[in-house]
């Protein structure tokens, strides 16, 4: 199916000719012939395009669009209007009420075909409309997360390097306060950095001990000793007292 219409039309004839003209042309058809029953079809199952007709014993196509347009569930619906009456006031009203189109009788089916299509192209873009706006809205909202997380992100960082900052400053001020020499050493006995506190209890300035191993600067056996402790606390990761 094309689509589904409503058509409105007390007269069988109308009905008729629409219904096949329409259903030949792969749309799905319900017609009633008066407004209640157009009401009550559509509010039940409302259509995607209602053909409603002006001329009607009871109540009148203009009340029946009012009815469709004040009801949630029809409100949003074209209609088009079918009439016999070509004055200006009854097409200025018809519009006024939230019709979309104006189809005078008797009906010419290419006319009445390509304002059907015309509707339904309207409605086609619409919901694509509406489809690219919720895609943008799913995609905004998607950033939104990025970007909260990258600042999350970027103040856990912050405060990180605030903590950093302040270990630091805390661990430089204990170096201030030692009056020991503090050497740092691999696993292979390669000064690695020395502490600049107390340099002058130094046997050698820092940059001569820097990069160097402790046997190309002490006795094989002094070297043996100290390299064995090294890698002790190492191994156990703990402190030993030598």
């Amino acid at each position: 199916s094309k689509g589904h219409i409503l058509v409105v039309d007390d007269t069988l004839e109308n009905l008729d000719l629409l219904a096949k003209m329409l259903s030949k042309h792969g749309y799905e058809l319900y017609c009633a012939t008066d407004g209640m029953s157009a009401l009550e079809m559509a509010f039940t199952d409302p259509p995607d395009l209602i053909l409603l007709d002006i001329m009607m014993p009871g109540m009148d196509g203009y009340e029946v669009c009012e009815r469709f347009k004040a009801n949630s569930r029809t409100s949003h619906i074209p209609i088009i209007f079918l009439s016999a009456i070509e004055e200006v006031e009854g097409k200025v009203r018809a519009f006024s009420i939230g019709g979309t189109d104006y189809i005078t009788k008797p009906f010419r089916v290419k006319e009445v075909l390509v304002r059907i299509e015309h509707q339904f192209q309207v409605l086609r873009l619409q919901k694509e409309l509406r489809q690219q706006q919720a895609r943008l809205i799913q995609q905004n909202q998607q950033l939104q997360e990025e970007i909260c997380k990258r600042d999350r992100a970027l103040q856990e960082l912050q405060q990180a390097e605030e903590a950093l900052q302040i270990s630091e400053a805390e661990l430089r001020g204990l170096f201030a306060a030692m009056t020991d020499v503090v050497l740092v050493l691999d696993f292979q006995g390669r000064y690695l950095k020395i502490a600049p506190t107390n340099a002058d209890l130094l046997w050698r300035p820092s940059h001569e001990l820097l990069g160097r191993t402790l046997h190309e600067l002490f006795p094989l056996e002094d070297a043996n000793l100290i390299l064995g402790y090294i890698q002790q606390s190492l191994q156990t990761q703990q402190t030993l007292n030598c």
